[in-house]
Formats: C-alpha cells, sequence, structure tokens
C-alpha cells in the first residue's frame, strides 16, 4: 500500500480534535479558568452563574489536517494505527474588534491514537470505505501555577466514502461523531458532528488537498449551565509539493467560523466568531508503510477567538 493510504487515516483525525477541544475547554472550566463552548482553549472563556463571558478557544477543527492527507488509494483492503497529537500555548486572544489582547498563557498537550479499516466492495471497485476510531487523551496546565487536569475525553467514530473520477483527482464525504462518555472533568457533555467534503488533486510534483465542512452540536449540559451554541463552518486549504521520496513539504491555510449561541442559564448571548490561521510543515517517509508529519500553525486574523500557536505531527503505519 503507498503513502497515499496512511494520509487518509490520518486527516480524518482532525475532526476527531474538535470534541478534544471541547474536552479541553471542560476542563479549563472546572479548575476555574473557563468553560469552553466552541474549540480549544486559548483564550479565557468562563461560564458564570452571574453572567457569561465568551471568547472561542484556539485551533480550528481542520488544523489536524496535514497537507497531505487526501491521497487516497482505490481497491484496498488494510489495517492503519495513527498517533496524532499537538501542543498549544498561548495567552493572546482576539476580541470583537479583531484587537490582540495579551494575557496568561495556557499550555495544552493533546495525544489522540486512532485505528482505521480501509476496505472495497467488488459490486462497488471504483468507491473506498473506511472508518475509523479515536481516544483522545488530554493533559491542560492551566496559568497561574493552577492544578492541572488530565485524562481520557470522548471518543470519536469517522465513517468516510471516495471516489476517484479521474487518476489524479480523489473526491470524498466524510462524518465524525464525539460522544461524551469521557471523564466527567473533560467530556463536553454534548453531542458534535463534522459532516465534510474532502478533495485532492495532483499536478505532476504539486498536491492540492481540501477540507470543506460544519460542525452542528446538541445542547451542552455541565452541571453549571446549558449551552446551545451555534453551527461551525470551516475550509481547509493545502498545497504540497514532493521534493524526493522522502520528503514533502506544504503550506496550509485554515479559516473558520461560528455562528452566535445562547447561554441557557441566563439567556446570555455567545457572540460570533471567526478565525483565520496560516502553517506550513513537512511530511517525511520511511517506507511506502510508514510516515511522519510534523506542522505549525498561528492566527493571522481573529474576532472572538483564541490565539492558535501549536505544532502539530501524525505518525501513520500501515500493516
Amino acid at each position: 500500500m503507498n503513502s497515499a493510504s496512511i494520509n487518509q487515516s490520518v486527516n480524518s483525525i482532525w475532526s476527531i480534535r474538535t470534541g478534544l477541544f471541547r474536552i479541553v475547554a471542560t476542563a479549563i472550566a472546572f479548575v476555574g479558568r473557563r468553560n469552553i463552548t466552541s474549540n480549544w482553549l486559548a483564550a479565557p472563556t468562563i461560564l458564570l452563574l452571574c453572567g457569561f463571558y465568551y471568547a472561542a478557544s484556539a485551533n480550528p477543527v481542520a488544523e489536524i489536517i496535514d497537507g497531505a492527507s487526501w491521497d487516497l488509494p482505490i481497491g484496498e483492503n488494510v489495517n492503519i494505527f495513527l498517533q496524532r497529537g499537538w501542543y498549544q500555548s498561548s495567552g493572546t486572544r482576539y476580541n470583537a474588534n479583531g484587537s490582540a489582547i495579551s494575557g496568561p498563557s495556557t499550555t495544552e498537550y493533546i495525544a489522540l491514537p486512532s485505528f482505521a479499516h480501509f476496505f472495497f466492495y467488488d459490486a462497488l471497485p471504483k468507491v473506498e470505505f473506511y472508518w475509523e476510531f479515536f481516544q483522545p487523551a488530554v493533559n491542560v496546565e492551566p496559568p497561574s501555577h493552577a492544578q492541572s487536569v488530565s485524562g481520557l475525553g470522548d471518543p470519536l467514530f469517522l465513517l468516510s466514502a471516495y471516489i476517484r473520477p479521474l487518476p489524479n483527482l480523489m473526491v470524498g464525504l466524510q462524518s465524525i461523531t464525539s460522544i461524551p462518555v469521557g471523564e466527567s472533568n473533560l467530556t463536553s457533555h454534548r453531542f458534535e458532528n463534522y459532516p465534510h467534503i474532502v478533495t485532492d488533486y495532483k499536478l505532476g510534483r504539486l498536491g492540492f488537498d481540501g477540507t470543506f465542512g460544519t460542525g452542528i452540536f446538541s445542547t451542552q449540559h455541565n452541571g453549571i449551565g446549558s449551552v446551545k451554541s451555534g453551527n461551525l463552518y470551516f475550509a481547509e486549504t493545502a498545497v504540497r509539493y514532493r521534493l524526493n521520496p522522502t520528503f514533502e513539504p506544504f503550506i496550509t491555510n485554515t479559516y473558520q467560523t461560528q455562528n452566535s449561541g445562547t447561554a441557557l442559564l441566563n439567556n446570555a448571548y455567545i457572540p460570533r466568531n471567526h478565525q483565520d490561521d496560516f502553517g506550513g510543515g513537512t511530511k517525511i517517509n520511511f517506507s511506502h508503510k510508514r510516515w511522519i508529519s510534523f506542522w505549525y500553525y498561528s492566527t493571522i486574523d481573529g474576532k472572538n477567538v483564541g490565539k492558535t500557536n501549536a505544532v502539530y505531527f501524525r505518525f501513520v503505519n500501515i500493516f
């Protein structure tokens, strides 16, 4: 099996990370910092009994996808183990005017191991399917030497189907669901679903990846109050260049926006937010069945959101 197959497995992780972000956000709330109802944590977001102050956290959902994730095979029956993870550290947030405001830094370490199975049916030889199961592990270190929070977050399950209408073009549909059964201080306390379209186009040594989707959430019940979050919309695009059989550098951009929501306890308004992040990295091939990718993301524009300052990695092993 070629490196393409591994990439596919890896990319599915991107969705999973959003559930992780929720998990981390809830952890922050429990240590007295905040309760994030959007994604991740990087800005002070706290759900209080007396009112609601909101800033969406950093790390848009699609950033877990590297620049070579959707170059996928057809007609494969394989199993894949993937280990993804990222490190985020920032105390900067963007206010409603888009101005950056510095504050105490919160650090997060996320590990996201998963198992994926790719398969096809003889009756549909041009269609490839796969499912993937993720189990995140989270460690959050709040500022001011507050007690850290760590443990297992909400598991996620992904289903995917894709085709190659042309030899150098892939188009697929995916759906990933987060199930709120993680540890009590890390669960998101709600179901989340992320349907999205993925595509890849190759032109010689150049490759172009794209991920376009939405996030839909049930009402969050976390013991303090209920929160209804607005729908999420995201777009991730990347350009890669294959230098040689080993190295494949890429640049990538992710834009994400979320509709306004409501804190049901006091009917407080949660403002709309958006975030534009830019990054780059490289994929390193050890063999056609094993490789690793590293990349970095930073926010270049945002409103009502925390700043992304994160390093990601993904290791893939086909067996």
